[in-house]
């Protein structure tokens, strides 16, 4: 009976011990936790110039300041310094430090640093070769000239700079969707544009469906006899149609192909001369949607200067007459149109459609 109570009172002794210790552990303050923030763009190419913001925070989001750090780097990293290895850093009192002008020489754009208390915290960008930029637009061109679809080459332009942007094919998916398409979806200039097409290509197509197409080239039938009577038309109807370029685009081109798709003109030339009749007219005519963006601009530089008394507008329209690609690319279409003249790739699609009818390649 003895031997059994100093058991129990030795395994309560034992218990108490343990359950002390616990508290005292939980008792003792556990080491601040602190994390590195990177602020810089997403890739950086291989030999340009980067600026990178490094922030040290505590678990509660508040800086850590007055701390130095010994940076390792993966590659060759230099700054207006010179070599960035095993340089020390030191943080300001609001727990930042700017590095500007930094430049991957080689290596993946991994780096660690280490503070002052021992303590490695782990970081890197992608650093990419200046050329991967430049793939997005090739891909597009490359693809809407052998399949001639204009709407899979972007789509897959698009995907393909997601793609080095995120480094991975499932990634791609997220920046393609979360931080191109939803970022252009709310954002007001753009879903406006986006709205204001969809809702102009629906009405040209009823007019197409009500036979507001066929009436008008039943109209214009008596005077239009030729090729190049059909392209001066539709040059002519370019430049009344001056307040939006997508405007422009949707309306001429629909309402005119079926005359000159009647007139023996290939896609090409109607598609060049409504071009050159869109964007051009917009910019430069008096009032347009183009007129608003571009005096929105300038208004903003005149604040920039010192000039907010000036004129924005009057200013626009002063600068209308050096618009030279705008007035040239008009008077050339006109010349070409009056003087039956093509040449290169539009003169082989000109003699297709006038000797095999064919207006579409």
């Amino acid at each position: 009976m003895l031997s059994l109570l100093s058991l129990l009172s030795l395994r309560s002794i034992v218990a108490f011990i343990l359950l002390l210790g616990i508290l005292l552990l939980g008792a003792v303050p556990a080491l601040a936790e602190i994390r590195l923030e990177v602020d810089a763009e997403r890739q950086w190419l291989r030999g340009k110039s980067n600026d990178v913001t490094l922030s040290l925070l505590d678990e509660h989001a508040r800086p850590v300041a007055q701390r130095t750090a010994v940076i390792s780097v993966e590659g060759r990293w230099t700054d207006a310094g010179g070599d960035l290895q095993g340089r020390e850093l030191k943080f300001g009192a609001d727990g930042v430090l700017r590095l500007e002008g930094v430049v991957v020489h080689s290596g993946s754009g991994a780096f660690s640093l280490q503070l002052d208390d021992g303590t490695t915290l782990q970081a890197s960008t992608r650093a990419i070769h200046p050329m991967w930029p430049l793939l997005p637009a090739l891909l597009s061109i490359a693809i809407a000239l052998a399949l001639r679809q204009v709407l899979l080459a972007l789509t897959l332009g698009v995907f393909s700079g997601a793609w080095i942007l995120g480094g991975g094919p499932l990634v791609a998916f997220r920046i393609a969707f979360e931080d191109i398409v939803a970022t252009t979806l709310t954002d007001p200039f753009r879903a406006a544009i986006l709205l204001f097409t969809a809702a102009l290509g629906g009405m040209v197509a009823v007019m197409a469906r009500a036979g507001g197409t066929r009436g008008l080239v039943d109209m214009v039938r008596h005077w239009i006899r030729d090729a190049r009577s059909a392209q001066f038309a539709t040059a002519v109807l370019g430049l009344m149609i001056f307040f939006d370029d997508y405007s422009n685009t949707l309306l001429v081109g629909n309402t005119m192909r079926p005359v000159t798709d009647r007139m023996r003109v290939s896609r090409e030339k109607l598609s060049y001369i409504v071009d050159s009749t869109a964007a051009p007219v917009a910019t430069v005519a008096w009032l347009s949607t183009w007129v608003g963006y571009q005096v929105g601009l300038i208004s903003d530089g005149l604040k920039v200067v010192g000039q907010e008394g000036v004129s924005a507008y009057a200013t626009f329209m002063s600068s209308v007459v050096y618009s030279g690609y705008s007035w040239l690319a008009m008077v050339l279409v006109f010349a070409l149109v009056l003087m039956r003249r093509d040449f290169g790739p539009m003169y082989r699609a000109e003699v297709r459609a006038r000797e095999t009818g064919k207006v579409l390649a």
